[in-house]
């Protein structure tokens, strides 16, 4: 059975203009992920490892920067409508390279699926028809989803990883190079 990546994109617009913003940065977190150089090879390359806690690092701040400012009453702007612009569910690259949803690196993969489920459980949340903030059982949720991703590289993929795997590798395309 191939992998369902259309479930977390399902969400193409909110009410929310803070978790909009919140949405297209772990989006942006995920699109970054899959073009990582780490993406067809085995192991996680070390520049790609920080970068990818950079990603998660950008998420939480503008996350405590979401729960730190006064619920705004909006009532000429609410219920304005947000459009979410997604780049990892896009079949090719900027400049027509294909995006590769399904990466070698396994460990990536693995990654990936979970910032998937922690974007959808954002932008599917009930504090998605609010006009800004973050009601506090998404911001738990928030919270508990991070967490995971950050036990996963932290207790997995550092300790597990680099694995040899000679008969299986290579299985999947290369990416392609950033963006020119």
């Amino acid at each position: 059975m191939a992998e369902d990546v259309e479930t977390p994109y399902s969400i193409t617009e909110m009410e929310n203009s803070d978790l909009a913003g919140l949405i297209e940065k772990i989006d942006e977190a995920i699109y970054e992920t899959l073009l990582s150089q780490s993406s067809g090879l085995t192991q996680w390359r070390t520049a790609d490892r920080e970068r990818i806690t950079s990603y998660l690092d950008r998420c939480e701040r503008y996350f405590n920067w979401m729960i730190s400012e006064p619920e705004t009453d909006s009532p000429q702007t609410h219920p304005m409508v947000y459009p979410i612009e997604y780049l990892s569910n896009r079949a090719e690259t900027p400049d027509g390279k294909r995006l590769v949803q399904a990466p070698e690196n396994k460990g990536l993969r693995d990654c990936v699926r979970l910032m998937r489920v922690w974007m959808a459980e954002m932008s599917k949340s009930g504090s998605r028809r609010s006009p800004n903030g973050l009601a506090e059982p998404d911001q738990g949720r928030f919270g508990s989803h991070l967490t995971k991703i950050r036990s996963f590289l932290t207790n997995y993929i550092d300790e597990t990883l680099p694995v040899d795997l000679p008969e299986s590798n290579p299985s999947s395309p290369l990416t392609g190079q950033g963006f020119n």
